[in-house]
Formats: structure tokens, sequence, C-alpha cells
């Protein structure tokens, strides 16, 4: 870039994006992402894939939903005009998700199924499996037991049948957040903690932390508070590495619920604050 021609640099800022990504340095993946899309003078599909994954796996993850949709629905833009088919279903799972954790849960189911379709249209069996996982999930935020379970079962088969040990180990957290609602205490527990185990597997630290807060909510709802607290400590330690202040906010305020239980008021009220 020194040397008078930016665009030489775009690739060495694309794999060094990706590099601190894997490492869960966030907050330098999105500074280097974002300098790789500034050299980048025209939509490609590399660029598309770029977009993507800041949107997803950097923005959204970091808890800046409404940036991390201004990006996502140009990504998805872009790749409709570039007639890039693979690129525009990830665009539009990448914005269907932000929508959804928005609290707009009519439109990103709107989103999800066309996303469905699009991946049976591409023969694309994990994306099917996780958009029937992403559909299970709208209706069991309505209330609507029945159909959610169903459908994280279908989504459990097509995964275990594809081999995909990732999505196996989110669905089994998902279920177990079903267990949990229904009073199957045990059931939710052993699908916990088989989910984190894969989760370590398979290097999801994010579904890790997620899981684990779920484990210790549930370890919570029991009066375990000792256990409680060694399981949200270790998820808040996750989320701090993944720079998540929204769900480090959340596991904040849990902690200090779990140390109010164990009459630890002072503590109790640092970590309310």
């Amino acid at each position: 870039e020194q040397a008078g021609d930016p665009s030489r640099a775009r690739p060495y800022y694309l794999a060094a994006a990706r590099t601190a990504r894997e490492r869960a340095n966030l907050a330098e993946a999105e500074r280097l992402y974002r300098a790789y899309l500034q050299l980048t003078e025209r939509p490609t599909v590399e660029s598309l894939e770029a977009s993507i994954e800041l949107t997803g796996e950097v923005l959204h993850i970091r808890g800046r939903l409404h940036e991390a949709e201004q990006v996502g629905r140009k990504a998805l833009a872009d790749a409709r005009n570039l007639g890039a088919g693979t690129a525009e279903t990830r665009a539009l799972i990448g914005v269907a998700h932000i929508v959804r954790d928005s609290g707009r849960r009519d439109e990103a189911q709107h989103l999800f199924e066309e996303a469905l379709a699009a991946a049976k249209t591409q023969g694309d069996g994990n994306t099917e499996g996780t958009m029937v996982r992403a559909l299970a999930g709208i209706f069991q935020e309505r209330g609507q037991p029945v159909e959610a379970r169903r459908l994280y079962e279908k989504a459990l088969r097509i995964h275990r049948r594809l081999g995909n040990r990732r999505e196996e180990g989110i669905l089994l957290d998902r279920m177990g957040g079903f267990d949990r609602l229904v009073g199957r205490v045990r059931k939710a527990q052993s699908r916990y903690e088989e989910a984190i185990a894969i989760h370590r597997e398979t290097g999801a630290r994010e579904e890790e932390a997620r899981t684990m807060g779920h484990l210790a909510g549930l370890v919570l709802d029991q009066g375990r508070y000792e256990e409680a607290r060694t399981l949200f400590e270790q998820s808040l330690g996750l989320r701090r590495n993944l720079g998540n202040r929204m769900l480090e906010a959340h596991a904040l305020r849990n902690l200090g619920v779990t140390f109010h239980g164990l009459s630890r008021f002072d503590e109790a009220g640092t970590h309310y604050e």
C-alpha cells in the first residue's frame, strides 16, 4: 500500500481479517475487513463473502445489529445484481438472523422460508437443515411447541445424516431449551452438556458460551448457586474474549442474581451495576 498501489494490499487485508476472526479478535477483524472492502472498487464473489463474514461473524456477534443489517442488506443486493446464487442465500440468512434478533419475528420467518426454498433448489442439505432449525426457533418463540419440536427433530435428522457436528451441537442446545421450557430438567441438562462437548470439539466458541449460559440458568433455577456461579463465570470469560458486549452484559446480570442467591450481596451489587 505504501508503494503506491493500495489494491495490492487487498488480499493481505482479507487473509489477516479471517485470521483475526478465527482467533476471536473481532475488533481487529472488523478493522481489517473494512480496510479490505474500502479497497474494493466493485462487488465480486470474493468481496461478497467478505461482507457476509463481516455481517454474521463479526458485527452480529459483537451485538452491532443495526450496522450488521446495513452491511448484510448491501451484500444481499450486490449478490442479486451479480447473479451469485450461493452468496445471495448466505447473505439472506445473515440478514434473517439479524432481523430475528432485532425482534421482527414475522419478517425473519419470511426470510428464513425464502432461504430454505433456495437451499432446496441448490441441493444444499446443510443450509436446508439450518433453516429448518431457524424456523423451529421462531415457532418456539411464538409458543407453538408441537410444530417447534417437529422441526427441531427434522433438522437434527438432516444434520446427523450429513455428519454436521457443529449444527448438531447447536440443535442440542435449542432442544435443551425446549425441554427446559416444558419441565424436562434432566433431559435439558443432558442435551446442554452434550452440546457443550460438541462446541468444544468443533471450536464454536460463541455457541459454547451461549450453551454454558443456558446450562447455568437451568442449574440456577434449581438453587444450585455455587455450580451456577462457576458456569456463569466460564460463560462470561468466553463472551469477553469474543467481544460481545450484549451477551457479556447478560452474563454479568445473571452472575449478580447468583451472588445474591449465595448471600454475597456486595458482589451481587457489583455485577448489577
